[in-house]
């Protein structure tokens, strides 16, 4: 005991682990070693963390010459990352390895109740866990969504990853890195959003495509809307919202977006630009946005057939201004819990330069408005 609290011993004691976790030092065969897929992390209380990890394990070829592989999830508890990770380790068979992590899930509530800085800093530094390491917020425990089976993978991590990659295009906001999350807290009004998945439960036929009474529930998980975080969790956006906060913030160039129920446009080019001004009171931010998009398409038929249809001026012009109120909204909302989406900030401070201390309230005293512009081609 009294050699374990020599903190030089503990210090290389810690140094051996992470290596045997996060690199290739000690030469195991691949057979050996556990690739961490997905990791979650939940809520306990001010001190403990949760941590769960999704593992492959590959498996070597059977007599008939087949390849596989075996998933499982180890679940930890701990104080920090370094505890967990070395729990983890005596708790598998197998060498862990975070390299090919895909996926990091973290439940809403410990979202609300801590940083999360302190663990992606870690993660970062400490380990060979990979920057582009997709970060997303649970409803709900993050382990329940990373233990879900799903109708897309049979291996969660992948499923969300690949939902993520397969809407970034279009609503859903775009795909989120741990090393961008990270990066956010160093603004000096942090801010960050990323997507928010759940785990529902959905009837599928039987096997045969029948519906003869065989059908049972299934869990699957889904990208449902859009977390915004400043030092916490602040709220959760609906789809209409996201759609709004996307057109800002989000590089749509040759995305799709879906502006009316059921029609899908193809961007062909997107500008935002916002200028801000003051009175010495208020400050006011005036923005538009220009969009040129492609003719309409109708999702139900695009399987079948591509159709255009003819947009009238009247339904243009109640498009623009649909987004236009929706982006309002969203600006509102985020003003009211104190975030700053739109980057109100970075311009008053080009404007201003020292005289924006003047302005400790600055999102308090902002008013916003905006035009939409929309050009179909």
């Amino acid at each position: 005991m009294k050699l374990l609290k020599n903190k030089y011993v503990v210090i290389i004691l810690t140094v051996v682990i992470l290596s045997l976790i996060t690199t290739s030092t000690f030469k195991k065969s691949i057979t050996d070693r556990g690739m961490i897929v997905g990791i979650s992390i939940d809520y306990v209380d001010d001190e403990t963390i949760d941590m769960a990890v999704q593992m492959v394990v590959p498996k070597g070829s059977s007599d008939s010459g087949a390849a596989g592989n075996s998933c499982s999830v180890v679940k930890v508890r701990g104080k920090n990352v370094i505890e967990l990770l070395i729990d983890l380790l005596a708790k598998t068979s197998a060498y862990p390895s975070l390299a090919h992590t895909s996926t990091l899930i973290v439940g809403e509530e410990f979202l609300l109740k801590r940083d999360f800085k302190p663990i992606a800093e870690t993660l970062l530094k400490n380990t060979k866990i990979a920057e582009d390491t997709i970060l997303v917020c649970a409803k709900g425990r993050a382990d329940a969504v990373l233990c879900t089976d799903t109708t897309v993978n049979s291996i969660s991590a992948f499923a969300i990853e690949k939902d993520i990659k397969s809407t970034k295009i279009v609503d859903v906001v775009a795909e989120t890195s741990l090393a961008e999350y990270y990066i956010s807290r160093f603004n000096k009004h942090p801010f960050f959003a990323m997507p928010y998945v759940e785990a529902s439960e959905e009837v599928y036929e039987s096997d045969d495509g029948s519906n003869n009474g065989t059908s049972k529930p299934k869990k699957v998980v889904s990208v449902t809307s859009t977390a915004l975080i400043g030092d916490r969790l602040a709220l959760v956006i609906d789809k209409d919202l996201t759609v709004a906060y996307n057109i800002v913030k989000k590089d749509y160039s040759k995305g799709i977006i879906t502006l009316m129920p059921d029609i899908s446009f193809e961007v062909l080019s997107k500008n935002f630009d916002m200028e801000v001004e003051t009175d010495g009171e208020k400050i006011y931010a005036k923005a538009e946005v220009e969009f040129s998009l492609s003719s309409l398409i109708d999702n139900n038929s695009v399987k079948s057939e591509n159709l255009t249809f003819e947009v009238t001026d009247e339904q243009i012009k109640t498009l623009e201004n649909k987004i236009a109120d929706d982006i309002k909204s969203t600006f509102c909302l985020c003003k009211e819990n104190a975030l700053d989406a739109y980057n109100v900030y970075a311009k008053l401070h080009k404007k201003l330069r020292d005289d924006i201390e003047n302005y400790p309230d600055y999102l308090e005293n902002t008013e916003f408005e905006i035009n939409v512009k929309i050009r179909i081609f």
